[in-house]
């Protein structure tokens, strides 16, 4: 490393090259989000200030449904409220990206909607 980076000033620059490749990412999955999904209260997110993923919080008992693989931040996978997704945009390209957020947030309000229906459905019968 230290002959890769040269000095701590050789590090910030690298890292300022990643942030320039990541932030495009990270700001259209942000984007879609607010567009899709900001105000309806079926699901929460942070712009994240560094890092590699933006942590999204689901509806309790959600998460599963929505995802494969939800949980990835709780040890063993297991979140005990299965609301909570690690959406990480690092790898696809902003253009395949746009696409796979749009699929995401669709997820989002199917499993919503079943979710809230559910417990009207409960409360009705109750």
């Amino acid at each position: 490393h230290a002959r890769f980076f040269g000095d701590i000033h050789g590090m910030v620059q690298h890292m300022k090259k990643h942030a320039d490749i990541l932030r495009p990412k990270f700001d259209t999955v942000l984007s879609v989000l607010e567009s899709e999904l900001g105000g309806l209260e079926i699901g929460s997110w942070m712009a994240p200030r560094g890092g590699y993923f933006i942590s999204f919080d689901a509806l309790d008992g959600c998460a599963k449904a929505i995802v494969t693989k939800a949980g990835a931040t709780f040890p063993y996978g297991k979140d005990p409220k299965d609301s909570n997704i690690r959406i990480a945009p690092s790898f696809p390209t902003p253009e395949e990206l746009e696409v796979a957020a749009q699929v995401f947030v669709l997820s989002v309000k199917l499993v919503s909607i079943d979710k809230i229906l559910g417990e009207k459905v409960e409360v009705e019968e109750a």
